[in-house]
């Protein structure tokens, strides 16, 4: 008697466990949703970013139609707008993509799964090799500035 009343309640537990998991998902999923709707009304907006160290990340938000890219740690700095329109187009269409790929319908194994599909693969390597070539432009720029300054005070 006792084992079965013991079985009986293991399985409301499992049971109960299952509703709970299955509750906090789609209040997790619900909150999702209501933020990214008020977030589409607002003018300004984080794209996403890449973690360059602790504490310390690297973003891009749209301001209304301009992009930045910005620098974030102890403080945010605007490390250059993104003004090149081929490229700005890319990162917004990404972003538009990855907002429409993003349905209510999830498997419950891919919650668990870590493996990347073929696309965010792709969408990670698009963006890092836009991020990185940014940061070669900036790399040249700056050498270009410290040339210039080194020149004149050479003349002085």
């Amino acid at each position: 008697m006792s084992d079965t009343s013991l079985l009986f309640s293991l399985v409301k537990v499992v049971i109960v466990l299952g509703l709970i998991l299955f509750l906090i998902y789609y209040v997790v999923k619900f909150l999702n949703k209501r933020n990214k709707m008020l977030q589409k009304v607002k003018a300004m907006e984080n794209l996403g970013g890449v973690s360059v160290g602790t504490n310390k990340s690297v973003q891009i938000v749209r301001i209304g139609q301009q992009l930045y890219l910005l620098g974030v740690g102890d403080n945010v700095e605007m490390l250059k707008e993104i003004t090149d329109p081929e490229t700005k187009n890319s990162i917004l269409k990404q972003q538009q993509d990855a907002g429409e790929t993003a349905g209510p319908k999830v498997d419950i194994a891919s919650l668990f799964a870590k493996k990347k599909t073929a696309q965010q693969a792709d969408e990670g390597s698009n963006f890092r090799r836009q991020f990185m070539q940014e940061l070669d432009k900036m790399k040249t720029t700056r050498q270009r500035i410290l040339n210039e300054h080194q020149k004149d005070d050479g003349h002085e």
